[in-house]
């Protein structure tokens, strides 16, 4: 359950966050330029997993997040939400966005003596890649479908 929650989490993280276009890498790249605004929900009556970030892609190949998750174990463990920063760099190749992580920052914010039983922290190793493939990607709106866990990320872009 660990390892599941680990490459959900990772793959949010990482890739934030539908029908395949046309879009060339060049255009993608240039409609990935700037801050999106990700969500992302996964879980059944028991668990849950509640996302949310502002991804930054920068043209130099870098890229930061800031967001925050809640972490529903079970219907008797109250919700547990955490904070979240990770950098990184990105590429697109053939039609897919590949990111490494180099620094992923994770704070308790609720209930930190969880931590003791459930070391989220510790899950974490650094200088690792995902790949998601972009389903679309335009001016406005982004949706990626991650080589991890399958899932699909819906972006909107943050407005300046």
């Amino acid at each position: 359950m660990k390892n599941l929650f680990f490459c959900m989490i990772l793959s949010l993280i990482i890739v934030c966050n539908v029908n395949a276009t046309e879009n060339t890498d060049s255009d993608s790249k240039s409609n990935l330029f700037g801050t999106w605004i990700c969500e992302y929900k996964f879980g059944d009556s028991g668990s849950q997993l509640k996302f949310a970030s502002e991804d930054t892609y920068v043209r130099n190949g870098t890229t930061y997040s800031i967001g925050s998750f809640g972490l529903k174990i079970t219907e008797d463990v109250p919700e547990i939400t955490y904070s979240l920063s990770a950098s990184g760099t990105w590429e697109i190749v053939d039609g897919y966005l590949i990111t490494t992580s180099s620094e992923i920052k994770l704070v308790n914010l609720t209930n930190p003596e969880i931590d003791d039983i459930l070391p989220l922290k510790e899950m974490f190793p650094q200088n690792v890649s995902e790949s998601a493939k972009i389903l679309e990607i335009n001016e406005s709106q982004m949706a990626l479908k991650s080589e991890t866990d399958g899932q699909i990320y819906l972006c909107t872009k943050k407005k300046i």
